[in-house]
């Protein structure tokens, strides 16, 4: 299969360097260079760019430069979305933003598969979240008696959400300088300074012995 398509899968995948798209990522460091080296009153042509760099760029996509990418083809927007300077995103992998995102400065996402922000989520500044991080709403049955109402959490500034993380709900908000483990549930606020984590986690390793290597079961 296509490298390409393989990355716009919303599913983990192995390349080597040799399976790196290399026109493609060369394409969204020329774009990504000269959207940076636009004017303040160039709002036009920024929009022009971005509709060419990334996946699906909504109308109401503002970012604000710099702004760098890996690829741009596997950043999608939907809605309002406003992204505030220095924002980085390494997009191996698809990233979704819901509408209304509002991102602060020096946003950063290592190796984005299934990374979701939710559409009314507000991220602080210097903020990192790596993969299968989902920042999203909590399940109810309120429908669309919720439209316009804030269901995402709160990223106050310097927070860093480890891989697989969830953190859910429109009244949870996530304190400044706090820091969420992998694989954490999370849907209540934290205070700043807090360390999420989970208890008792387990590994359980067996070791094979010379008849039996290679016929493991699980």
């Amino acid at each position: 299969m296509d490298p390409i398509e393989i990355m716009k899968r919303p599913a983990p995948y192995a390349s080597g360097h040799e399976n790196a798209p290399a026109a493609a990522q060369l394409r969204a460091k020329r774009l990504c260079w000269e959207y940076n080296r636009t004017a303040p009153d160039e709002a036009e042509r920024r929009g022009e760019i971005l509709r060419e760099l990334l996946g699906t760029c909504d109308p109401l996509t503002f970012i604000e430069p710099d702004f760098r990418c890996d690829y741009g083809f596997n950043i999608h927007t939907h809605g309002l979305t406003i992204v505030n300077y220095n924002c980085v995103m390494l997009d191996t992998s698809p990233i979704d933003i819901g509408a209304g995102a509002q991102i602060g400065e020096y946003f950063f996402i290592d190796h984005a598969t299934g990374v979701v922000i939710g559409e009314t989520t507000t991220i602080g500044n210097h903020v990192k979240v790596y993969q299968g991080v989902t920042l999203g709403a909590l399940s109810t049955r309120a429908g669309q008696a919720l439209s316009g109402v804030k269901r995402h959490p709160t990223i106050e500034d310097d927070v860093t959400i480890y891989s697989n993380a969830s953190v859910l709900g429109g009244e949870t908000v996530i304190g400044e300088g706090s820091i969420i483990a992998g694989s954490a549930f999370v849907i209540s606020s934290v205070p700043a300074g807090s360390r999420v984590s989970l208890k008792n986690q387990e590994v359980n390793v067996r070791t094979p012995n010379k008849d039996h290597a290679k016929c493991w079961e699980i």
